[in-house]
């Protein structure tokens, strides 16, 4: 089991809950849980409602659309925060690799912090623009990687 002060740490790590004071994470974190997926498990599937958003903190997923592996995500590293900001139901589904821990926040709970925290707000769509960033930096240097194959 994990113990609070490794789970602050490993949070506070996470691109998504950088630059937050204590105080302002804590209230994030007060509508939070942590969940445990078995390895074979899907946590979401591409058409579901985006009710949330997790941050990996021990195992490992796989981001899928169809049968085409589109990401692996490893601990510090979140999904489901494209579809919470943006209103849209998922495109794509996430399966668990190997057995996993994750930090599960309602997507309701953020909106309604955001609201009334305009800071907080501020903060959080700077790292969900980070976390986009990053996906979509690791989705280059994909298709470079199988456009030099090609070639």
């Amino acid at each position: 089991m994990i113990t609070t002060n490794e789970l602050k740490a490993r949070l506070m790590a996470s691109t998504f809950f950088g630059g937050l004071s204590d105080i302002e994470f804590s209230k994030i974190i007060a509508s939070s849980a942590v969940v445990n997926f078995s390895a074979g498990q899907e946590i979401f599937k591409a058409g579901d409602a985006s009710d949330a958003l997790y941050i990996l903190i021990k195992g490992e997923l796989e981001v899928r659309s169809n049968d085409n592996i589109l990401s692996t995500i490893y601990e510090n590293g979140v999904v489901g925060e494209m579809g919470v900001f943006t209103h849209i139901n998922r495109t794509a589904s996430v399966k668990v690799v190997k057995d996993s821990l994750l930090y599960r926040t309602p997507a309701d709970k953020i909106h309604e912090l955001m609201e009334k925290e305009s800071l907080i707000g501020m903060k959080l769509y700077r790292n969900v623009t980070k976390v986009l960033s990053e996906h979509l930096q690791r989705s280059n240097l994909v298709l470079e990687f199988y456009d030099i194959n090609r070639a």
